[in-house]
């Protein structure tokens, strides 16, 4: 889903198998030519290898425990963007909308009303998320909508396909600091 310069990913499989191209362990050899003269004339043998990899739910991965020791050596690699995200489905699960650029200002005071609330539910301090997020919430950006929706479409074909490991579990784009991050998020 995107929010103006905010957009993220889900992706739940379940139990997952895809193949995967690995180098193929060398084989070790008596004498000869140095390694490095090897190297430049053998090319690397490609082995594809069956992999199986669980994703977890997406309950787990919004009803974290941010209390835990566990949790909070987590805090710092976790993206600011899962907490917007957090902030924004609640917004939306409380006002039956999404945050309208028509009524900007009373939006951005509701959404920094309800960060304040969605950050003390999750037992975090309210400095976790900047108040400055509420101001890049309104519409889907074209651009933005493009970026997560090609990193959609890439994982939808790595799914089908069963080539390659697709991200496990989230994909966030945050278009104010113009990064993109996958990360595997979910309660122990």
């Amino acid at each position: 889903d995107v929010y103006g310069f905010y957009g993220y990913m889900f992706a739940d499989l379940g139990e997952h198998e895809f193949a995967e191209e690995v180098p193929k362990p060398k084989q070790k050899e008596e004498g000869g030519e140095p390694d490095t003269k090897k190297a430049k004339k053998e090319e690397i043998e490609m082995v594809t290898v069956k992999r199986s990899v669980t994703f977890s739910r997406l309950h787990s991965a919004l009803e974290i425990d941010w209390s835990s020791q566990a949790a909070l050596r987590k805090l710092k690699r976790t993206p600011n963007a899962y907490f917007i995200m957090q902030v924004l489905l609640d917004f939306i699960s409380n006002n039956n909308r999404y945050p309208d650029s028509t009524q900007k200002e009373a939006d951005i005071k509701l959404l920094i009303e309800q960060k304040t609330k969605t950050l003390e539910k999750l037992k975090l301090s309210p400095s976790v998320v900047s108040d400055d997020f509420a101001s890049f919430c309104f519409a889907e950006l074209s651009p933005v909508c493009a970026i997560v929706g090609g990193v959609i479409g890439q994982e939808i074909i790595k799914a089908v396909s069963l080539k390659d490991q697709p991200h496990n579990n989230f994909f966030f784009y945050n278009g104010v600091e113009g990064s993109g991050l996958v990360d595997n998020i979910s309660s122990p």
